[in-house]
Order: structure tokens, then sequence, then C-alpha cells
């Protein structure tokens, strides 16, 4: 349905109904959502004001002209806290909802970080409801790189494996994480090993080596291998760009998505373990193509690397066709002969130099090892990856070439944990730190999907006391829930772990002093798994598997409107949740890839769960989305299309608002309270 437009911008007054304040909690409402027959619930509906929404910006241009269109706003008006409330009262809003990621991927951060302060200083004393700040996992990565979570200064560190040693050719051995102990009891704090900007400069160093030598000659064997796989199994690895030349084929990624395409002899889908490693050395076992194995060869570890080479001898095992095995024999060449020699030579320079700067980058070697999977190294990469912090178009650059332009000083990899505007700005984002937000009329706000198993249960797990994320138990099923200072966490208990997790950093930014360091690591830690590659549950193509499977579990054969598991499963009844869950983070571009929809509904026809990211970052298209929730028109959202032509529509009508009946939200309460 689309609505008519007219007057400024081409946008008509919305039909809010009559201006009510409805005085909320501190999450904007309770857990039970509504309640009274449907006369007076529609009586009511027609006094209540709506919710606008907006997730992902990431540092995009369009997030001031959608809002502005959102809030019926003419384009010329100053963007400011002011002129937004004084929109927002104009066009019945009670509250607006960001829904996190600030920064990375586009090209006007810190006019982006202005923004999120506009937002901030809507809320009043008397109204603090007014805007709710959610933290995305691109902020969770500027907070904890800022604070230097990344590197091992501290004490306590746990960013690397306990059993980690690195054995060298002659027999000797070094153990990281034993020499970093020995050099923090003899080392003053912010000296030596103890400075954060040793660690940084070690860093920075490192990543510079890992892009010159990949540059310079892995890039090219990676590509062989590349075309090799294609070759060998029929998949589609490659494509030609507009200019004819050769790319990876993100949308194409049979790696992570084999039951989408058929392979040549089907030998993959037999044979996962198989399917895994090729993933691993392809660098293409999340989703996309990311600097892992053959696209990031100095990124790794030795161990890593000889854990793939292990690994290599069983696969070679179950080597389907002569072409698989003289397949296989060139990566073991490749490992044996030029991968694994070159690392050892490496690593035995830095032993044998016997220096503080030598031993450092052996501990950082075995940091490494965490490559995509724990916090340590994804904070580590954020401050080199290109368009996120680090490169030509990252946070660094942009800051250089605004906040400090003209001056002599710049922001880098190796001073950013000193520099004033990232520490006022990760102060900031810590002291509004939020993971989810419950509006007026019960509805779910996250940035991210819920991690789910295939149960449609919360699945998180916990940090072990080698500061490991835990995921599975000993049978290697996800555990439920999450497990946090000694209790247990399920379902819809999850929202009261999530107020202990902001306390502790709200705490943090108010006062250092006041709680242990290692316990904002550790929420920091539990934070990120929900949202990091390896280890998530909340990437496209484990929401579809898992979306299968729990609606194949509980309606059987129904042949009804795709559901979500949040439906199916039950989930949002488990949380106590009325209304829908609204959630960001995962592009609409890649829900595309795995047939999932925007809108996800339940069995009775209402709207589960609506994805609000419209990849308003340059790299997913740049188009972006702001929506309101009208309890009298539903869901509405509004875009601009590439030749500025406002576009305002409904995607859930209002008889489709979950919870809108009086036996849902009964149905909701007595599940909560089992």
């Amino acid at each position: 349905m689309e609505l008519g437009m007219t007057g400024d911008n081409g946008q008509n007054q919305k039909n809010g109904g009559a201006s009510l304040l409805v005085s909320s909690s501190d999450r904007g409402g309770e857990h039970t959502g509504l309640s009274g027959d449907d006369n007076e619930r529609t009586e009511t509906l027609e006094k209540r004001e709506r919710i606008v929404f907006v997730s992902d910006p990431h540092g995009s241009k369009r997030f001031e002209p959608l809002v502005k269109f959102a809030l019926g706003m003419p384009s010329d008006v100053e963007f400011s806290t002011a002129e937004i409330e004084k929109a927002m009262q104009e066009a019945n809003i009670s509250q607006i909802i960001y829904m996190g990621d600030s920064i990375d991927r586009a090209d006007d951060v810190v006019t982006m970080l202005e923004w999120y302060k506009m937002l901030i200083d809507l809320k009043t004393e008397s109204n603090p409801n007014r805007s709710s700040e959610l933290t995305g996992n691109h902020d969770v990565l500027h907070i904890g790189a800022g604070l230097g979570i990344a590197y091992p200064w501290y004490d306590n560190y746990r960013g690397i494996n306990p059993n980690y040693k690195v054995r060298f050719p002659n027999g000797d051995e070094f153990d990281p994480n034993q020499w970093l102990r020995d050099q923090q009891k003899s080392t003053d704090l912010g000296e030596g090993i103890r400075d954060p900007k040793f660690w940084t400069q070690i860093s920075t160093d490192y990543a510079a080596y890992a892009d010159a030598t990949q540059e310079d000659k892995w890039d090219r064997i990676y590509w062989e291998f590349l075309l090799e796989t294609e070759n060998v199994y029929g998949t589609e690895l490659t494509k030609q760009n507009a200019n004819g030349e050769v790319e990876d084929s993100k949308g194409n990624n049979i790696l992570n998505f084999p039951d989408q395409y058929d392979d040549r002899d089907g030998s993959l889908k037999k044979f996962p373990k198989k399917l895994e490693w090729l993933g691993y050395m392809l660098g293409c076992n999340v989703g996309e193509f990311i600097p892992t194995g053959m696209r990031g060869v100095d990124k790794m570890s030795i161990n890593w690397w000889l854990q793939r080479r292990e690994e290599l001898d069983e696969l070679c095992l179950d080597v389907q066709s002569e072409n698989e095995s003289e397949y296989f024999e060139k990566w073991r060449i490749l490992l044996d002969e030029e991968i694994i020699p070159q690392y050892q030579e490496r690593l035995m320079q830095w032993y044998n130099e016997d220096t503080l700067d030598g031993y450092g980058n052996l501990a950082f070697d075995a940091i490494n090892e965490g490559n995509y999977e724990s916090v340590e190294w994804w904070l580590r990469d954020w401050v080199h990856h290109n368009e996120w912090a680090g490169g030509e178009k990252g946070l660094f650059a942009q800051v250089n070439n605004t906040v400090y332009k003209g001056e002599d000083y710049n922001i880098d990899s190796v001073n950013f944990m000193e520099d004033p505007y990232v520490q006022e700005n990760v102060r900031l984002q810590m002291l509004n730190f939020k993971l989810y937000e419950i509006d007026e009329y019960g509805n779910l706000y996250t940035h991210g999907p819920l991690p789910l198993d295939g149960d449609g249960d919360i699945a998180i797990g916990y940090v072990n006391e080698n500061g490991q994320m835990i995921y599975e138990d000993e049978n290697g099923q996800r555990i439920k829930g999450v497990q946090y200072k000694g209790r247990e966490y399920r379902n819809g208990e999850i929202f009261e772990c999530w107020d202990e997790w902001e306390n502790v950093i709200h705490r943090y930014a108010e006062d250092p002093t006041s709680i242990l360091f290692t316990d904002v690591v550790e929420v920091f830690k539990l934070v990120y798994s929900m949202f990091a590659d390896k280890s998530t549950l909340i990437k496209p193509s484990i929401i579809s598997k898992n979306l299968t499977q729990i609606t194949e579990k509980d309606y059987g054969d129904y042949q009804g409107p795709m559901l979500l598991g949040l439906a199916a499963g039950g989930t949002l009844e488990k949380l106590g949740i009325t209304g829908a869950h609204f959630s960001g983070h995962n592009p609409i571009i890649n829900l595309q890839k795995v047939n999932l929809p925007p809108v996800m509904y339940d069995r009775r026809g209402d709207a589960a769960t609506v994805y609000a990211d419209y990849g308003m970052a340059e790299k997913y298209g740049a188009d972006g989305a702001v929506f309101i929730y009208d309890p009298n028109m539903g869901v509405i959202r509004y875009q601009i299309d590439k030749d500025g032509n406002p576009i305002e529509q409904i995607i859930v009508p209002p008889e489709n608002l979950r919870g809108r009946s009086t036996a849902m939200g009964e149905l909701a309460v007595a599940a909560a309270n089992v």
C-alpha cells in the first residue's frame, strides 16, 4: 500500500491521533502488553502516540534526510535536537529508538556521532525515554578498542588460549601466557608490556607486514586455489563484475550455504568437515569472504596453520576422485613447503632476538589464533580494518580530515587509546550502553536478531575461568541461556541479565575505580559473542536453518506465511513479549540471499519480526530506511530512492500488529510465568 504524499518534501501530515503523553517505565513499558476488549483497545489506540525507529546508519549522510522525511521536517530546516523535538510533538511521536551501529562503512562517521549526541539530548529528567540509543556490534568494537581490551597490558589478560605454546624445530618452546604473567609481575603500569602503546605499535607493524605479504605473494596463490576449487567441485566462488574483472562471488558462497547449490558430485555435502576446512582455507566460512586462511595468511597464527595441516591428513582419507586427490596434494605442498616454514622462520627470528619486542610479537602471534572468534582479535582487527577505523576512509582518517584538520597532530593506530576525541566518544557510548528496549506497546527492539537454538530458546553460553567463550556442552549441544556470575538466565530472564551487563558498563564509565576491568572485559566477551561471525546464531544462514527446523518441529506441514523462530518456537511468549521484535544488524540484501523476507509472521498472521537494516551504509547500497510504529496505521517504512523521490509505505497493516488481541496477551503472560 503506497501512501499519498503532498506538501513540503512530498510529505503529508501523519495521522497519529490526539496528542497524549503516556507514562512509561525505564524501558518504555511493561513486558505484558495491553489488555481489554477489542473496542476498548481501539479507542485507546486512537489516543496513543507513535514510535520512530531506525537502525544501522553506519555514518551515512542519508541519515539526516531519512529522519527528516519520517518526522515531516522540511529539508532545509536545521537538523538539531530542538527541531527534532518540535517535529516529534507535531507528528505525535512519543519516542525515537536508535538501534545502533553509528560507525564504520561510510564516509561521514564524525557527523553521525554528533547526530548520536543530538538524539541523547532529546532526553529530559521528566521524560528519560524520549529517545533510546541501543548499542550495535560496531559500537561495541569502537568502545572495546578504545578501552584497549584487545591488548595484554592489563592484569589477568585472557585473550590467548591457555594451552597455546610455540614449539620450534630446534626443540625450544615458548609459552606466551607464562611470559606475560612473568612480565606483569615485574613491570609497572604504563611501562614495557603494561604500556598499551607497546602493543598498539606491535599490532600496527604486524598488520602492515601482513598486508604487504598478502598483496605481494599470497593473493595470487589464493586466486589460484579459488579457481581450482571451482574446477574440482563445480562451485560458484567467482564472478565477473561490470568491468569484466573476476572477483569473489559473495552472493554464491556455497561453502557457507551448501544446501542452496548442487555440487558436481555432491562430495562437499556428504563431508561437512571437508566443507568447513575449505571455508577456513578460502576465507569464506562465515557468510562472506573474510581475511582468514589464504585471504589473510600472515594474520593467522602458526598453531592455526598447524591445526589446518593436521586436519588435511584426515580429509585425504575421504578423497572421492583423482582430481580431488591432486587438489588436496597441492594444499599439502603449499602448507609444508611455504606457509608453515615461513611462519616458523619468522617466529624463530623473534625468539632469537631475546628482546621485549621479539617476545611481544610471539605473544601477538598467539592472539591471532582467535581470528574471527575471540573478542580480543575482533577489537584488534577493528583498529586496522579498512573503512572501519583503518584505511583511507576509516574513522581515524575521517577524524584527521575534520576534527584535526590543519593541526600537526593526527590520530592513528598507535596513539588512538590516548586520543581525546576517541575517548570522549567511548565514554559517551558507555554511559548510554543499552542492549534492548521495550516500548509502550510491548514491542521488543534489539540491535541484532536474538541468538536462538533449534528449539527457539535463547542460546549464548558463558565465559570460563580462562576467559574463553563456551557455546556448547560436553555433548556438542548449544548451551541454552547464559551463565553469568554464578547464575543461569533463561529466555525471559535474559532482560535481567542484560540489565546487569549494562550496569557494569555504566559504572565503569562513571568511575573506572568502582569495578574491576576484568568484569568489563567479561561483559564485552558475552555481548560480542552474540554478534561475532564464527560463533553467532544470528547470521542469515543460521536463522534460515533454525527457522526451517523449528517450523517443522512445531507446525509440521504448515504451508502458511513463513514463520520466524521467534514466533514458531514460542520465543516471544517465552520472553514475555506481547508485541513484535524489531531488529537490525543483518542488511536486507543479506537476508534475501537465503530467502528471508524483511517481515516474518506467526501462524495467526501477525508480524513477529521486522528487520530494519535497509543498507544505509554505502557497502550495502546506501538506501536505508526509517520506520514508524503507528498503532492505527501499522508499521510504516520511509525511504528515499536513488532519484531523491520519497517513498512512504505500510509494510505491516494495523490488523497484523502482533498482540492486538486479549487472548494473545494472556498467552504471553502465562508462558512468561511458567
